[in-house]
């Protein structure tokens, strides 16, 4: 890790590179944050006798250009010249000295200085011309170590003491010293600096008042030297500072060179006159090149030989800027003399020598590490703290925030009502909150964003690891968010009238600390990638309202598109909105919040379930039995979750000998077979209820169970009395219809009563089929427990036939609501409850089909006001079946229903109604089967109406004696 950086906000790549290049393993950290920062200390105290020399010999440095998008369509052939920053530079430094690289702006000084700090890439840096004491630096981390480096901008943090700046660059970098040593390292720098008279002032800012300019300056040298590393580089120390100022910072630097024996570099624009005393040498570029490597007075005297004569008011250095092209034309390539002594013979570390380090104990290094690690996160809580105490603004903004939103948004949700309205009005609530809550934080991104540049510059130097600066961040503020949560909580949670539970609370605060949690992680995030507040106040707004817009609660996850389908899955705001809703309804899940206005203790039409359930979260596997009071379930992406498969069921259909019934058996029958036992198909046996009365041509090639018609005339014309033998349906002289006769057709209902008394079957469930319903996928168990599955028909809505439905199921029974929008089929049913509601369902028909209103309008609700009188709803499934042509595509869905009219001109178009060009309809076929290889429709016909001519086309070519068996 570094030891010398240099940070510019309009150049972030200094820190970047050392700090994104350096490990953050246990080998990678432990030795440069706790070794070798003191090492320099540890080998020799006195750094007069322990003398260093920088060396630099033919030093280039070219920047390649990269080509930007506009100029790769204007410049195809020509490619970007590489700009050369500094050229065959060479110097010598020497301790005790300070070397001054003066020069231009543009010259290449801040380049020079970044390249002997180390402050470059691998790739970038020259292992030939560098040497510390002779010794070739063979790579920029051997520089990072032994170089200390003062950046031009003070990045300091304005909330702490000049004192307490200094102590805590101590703990990061001198670990391996006791608190003691620190403390009196820290009061021995001050008082070297200067700074004993403001060791606990504020170091202040624009914003903040602190100490002065030049007194800054001294604590940013003094946070760098904390270490005493025995060269020091400073870029521009002197910049902003006024010339009393300026003049103090050279006049210390020069103290410290000549007292501890440092080697000094630093680069300075024009040094006043008295400034100019302090300096031993100057190191003149121009353009990338050396024009001047000397003293003072060399300097003078080459501007002497080129004809030029010094005015009064100037001196050589600023004379030297205004003839700087002369002396550019003049100077020669600069060389330096070899000049090796035994003083600087020493080696530059005292572990390190190219390159190789010596080795270490696994077990003491992982054991040092863990320990590194603990007391960076300790002294980085300590620090965070002070910062944080001291931000009063900060405090007063969150908790004003907190308090005036709570009781804000308490006073218009007051008392929500648990009522369709009030389920509305607290999902709005916890939408609203979320949205204050995300953006509630974005006042904190200013101090992330000073923060930013300070642990840049402290980290690239490896002071502390990111990870140690993340955790403690979070520490610290965690404590101050949970008490905003509370602040923020209680009045909306109890004045709204929430769930009124202590657990319930409980977690909602919890929920509402993890949300405030989960924004100033966004913020510091965010801040990481902004260069200044305006962009990064620009980029969180975008973020939170993509966040928002994709959590579902505007625009429903299956209408997402599905190439921004991801944003719904990380956004910010879906997952605490699900935890909200489900602490609020979870343990009110039977809890009604919606019955029908007009009846008093009516069955409930909107549950705590329900409202979970909108959301997808209602899935509870430890339940065994499910509120169903849905209208429609969506279908599962695994089909076992909702199905019932552990309980295959037994497919039976109604049917008659007449030919146009028996080749639609026929076709269901092929299919049948051909998907039983495909996956996730739970098919068990089939049979044809024939009940025709006697068996026919399809026996041997169907499972078949005939029985008994009803008795002749019946089917048309009942006359019901006590003296007709119906074992299926009871008490038939309760309903007063003896000696009444009705117009009615009960084959259907008649037939299944006689075969459950007849047949005894494996499965515990049935599917109710027709003839006309093709298996265009594997049809799983869509019943669960005691709740039978069935199909929602648009135009059956018993709300709106109150006049009518009342006849049969009174107010005492229940709501309207109460009876399912289904015929009785298909629908999959427990093989129990069919017996039970069997009867009833026969005696409802007999007396819808008795009376002229009902007959006209509802003879197919008989079997759903049968089911809601024996307490029996359906899960409701869309999925189950489908209706060519209305149902314009097939997707997951399991029965292809075929018995509309599908009529369509050459274009394609539906002439429903009208006799199209093109047709398919079972009526067309009712004397004989339809022929094989039906023609296929035109283009532009849904994609339904096509699949079902392929498969009766499929089923008919596969069926033997198709043509002739169905005749006659």
């Amino acid at each position: 890790m570094a030891t010398c950086f240099h940070l510019k906000p309009s150049n972030g790549e200094d820190d970047s590179v050392i700090l994104f290049s350096t490990s953050n393993s246990p080998a990678g950290s432990t030795s440069p944050s706790s070794s070798f920062y003191h090492s320099p200390l540890s080998v020799d105290h006195n750094h007069s006798k322990a003398s260093h020399k920088l060396t630099v010999r033919n030093l280039s440095y070219t920047i390649h250009l990269k080509r930007s998008i506009p100029d790769s369509f204007f410049h195809l052939v020509q490619k970007p010249k590489p700009v050369e920053i500094l050229k065959s530079v060479s110097l010598v430094a020497r301790s005790s000295e300070i070397l001054a690289i003066v020069g231009p702006s543009g010259t290449g000084k801040s380049s020079l200085l970044k390249m002997i700090s180390g402050r470059v890439n691998d790739k970038d840096f020259d292992p030939c011309s560098i040497s510390i004491n002779d010794h070739q630096m063979i790579s920029p981390a051997q520089l990072r170590k032994i170089c200390g480096f003062v950046a031009q901008e003070d990045d300091l943090l304005p909330l702490l003491t000049v004192k307490e700046t200094l102590m805590f660059s101590a703990k990061f970098r001198l670990k391996d010293m006791s608190s003691k040593e620190k403390e009196e390292r820290v009061e021995s720098l001050m008082e070297e600096l200067g700074l004993l008279h403001v060791a606990h002032s504020f170091v202040g800012d624009e914003e903040n008042r602190g100490i002065s300019g030049g007194e800054r300056k001294r604590v940013s040298i003094g946070v760098d030297m904390i270490h005493d590393p025995p060269i020091l580089l400073l870029d521009e120390p002197t910049s902003g500072l006024d010339s009393s100022s300026a003049l103090q910072v050279i006049d210390l630097l020069a103290s410290m060179a000549k007292a501890k024996g440092r080697t000094v570099l630093l680069s300075i624009h024009q040094p006043s006159y008295r400034i100019l005393g302090y300096i031993s040498k100057f190191l003149l570029l121009s353009h990338g090149s050396v024009v001047h490597n000397g003293s003072l007075q060399l300097l003078e005297e080459t501007i002497q030989k080129l004809g030029f004569q010094i005015p009064i008011q100037l001196n050589a250095l600023e004379f030297a800027m205004e003839i700087m092209p002369a002396l550019e034309a003049s100077s020669s390539k600069l060389s330096v003399t070899d000049d090796r002594d035994d003083s600087y013979s020493s080696r530059v570390w005292p572990d390190v020598e190219s390159g190789r380090v010596q080795p270490h104990n696994d077990h003491k290094q992982m054991g040092n590490f863990w320990f590194s690690y603990l007391l960076e996160i300790m002294f980085l809580c300590s620090r965070f703290w002070k910062i944080i105490y001291r931000t009063k603004q900060l405090f007063l903004a969150r908790t004003m925030q907190a308090v005036v939103g709570g009781f804000g948004l308490a006073s218009v949700y007051v008392k929500v009502r648990k009522d369709e309205e009030g389920v509305a009005e607290r999902l709005g609530l916890f939408a609203f909150s979320l949205s204050f809550l995300l953006s509630s934080t974005v006042e904190a991104l200013p101090i992330y964003l000073q923060e930013r540049r300070v642990l840049m510059k402290e980290a690239s130097r490896g002071a502390y690891r990111i990870s140690s600066y993340m955790i403690a961040n979070t520490i610290v503020f965690m404590p101050f968010l949970f008490a905003v949560s509370i602040l923020f909580a209680v009045p909306v949670y109890w004045i709204v009238g929430l769930n009124p539970s202590i657990a319930a609370f409980t977690f909602f605060t919890f929920v509402v600390w993890l949300i405030i949690l989960m924004a100033s992680s966004l913020v510091l995030f965010l801040s990481a990638v902004s260069p200044d507040f305006i962009s990064g106040n620009s980029l969180i707004c975008t973020v939170l309202g993509a966040f928002f817009l994709f959590s579902g609660y505007f625009i429903p996850k299956d209408n997402i598109p599905k190439y921004w389908l991801f944003m719904y899955y990380v956004s910010l705001y879906r997952y605490p909105l699900d935890t909200l809703l489900t602490n609020e309804y979870w343990s009110m899940r039977s809890e009604c919040f919606s019955r029908h206005s007009q009846v008093v203790d009516s069955q409930c039409l909107l549950t705590g379930n329900d409202v979970l359930k909108s959301r997808g979260l209602d899935k509870d596997t430890s339940s065994e039995n499910w509120d169903l009071s849905d209208p429609v379930i969506p279908m599962s992406e695994n089909l076992k979750e909702v199905g019932d498969s552990s309980s295959k069921y037994h497919v039976a259909l109604t049917a008659t000998d007449a030919p146009y019934s028996q080749w639609q058996c026929r076709i269901m029958y092929y299919w049948y077979k051909k998907v039983k036992n495909m996956p996730e198909s739970d098919m068990g046996e089939f049979t044809r209820i024939l009940h025709s009365g006697k068996p026919d041509n399809l026996m041997e090639e169907i499972s078949t169970v005939v029985v008994d018609p009803l008795p002749e005339g019946l089917d048309r014309y009942l006359d019901i009395s006590p003296k007709v033998h119906l074992t299926s349906v009871p008490s038939f002289q309760s309903f007063g219809w003896a000696g009444t006769k009705v117009n009615i057709v009960l084959n259907r209902q008649w037939a299944f009563g006689q075969w459950l008394e007849k047949v005894t079957i494996d499965e515990e469930n049935v599917l109710m089929a027709e003839p006309d319903h093709l298996f265009v996928n594997p049809l799983p168990n869509l019943a669960h427990g005691k709740n039978p599955a069935g199909f929602p028909f648009f135009y059956i809505k018993p709300t709106e036939h109150e006049h009518i439905i009342r006849k049969y199921y009174p107010k005492e029974k229940g709501p309207l609501t109460d009876i399912d929008p289904i015929g009785n089929s298909p629908v999959i049913i427990r093989k129990s409850a069919l017996e039970e509601i069997s009867p009833t369902w026969m005696n409802v028909s007999l007396r819808m089909k008795a009376d002229p209103a009902t007959i006209r309008h509802l003879d197919g609700y008989a079997y759903a006001v049968a089911s809601a009188l024996h307490g029996v709803w359906h899960i409701l499934r869309e999925d189950f079946m489908l209706q060519p042509p209305w149902d314009l595509e097939v997707g997951k869905k399991f029965i292809i229903h075929y018995t509309y009219g599908c009529d369509y001109n050459l274009k394609g178009e539906l002439t429903y109604g009208k006799v199209g060009e093109w047709r398919f309809d079972k009526r067309s076929y009712l004397s004989g089967p339809p022929p094989r290889n039906l023609s296929l429709p035109r283009p532009g016909v849904p994609e339904s109406v096509v699949r079902l001519v392929k498969m009766v086309n499929e089923a008919t070519a596969n069926i033997p004696n198709w043509d002739t068996l169905n005749h006659g």
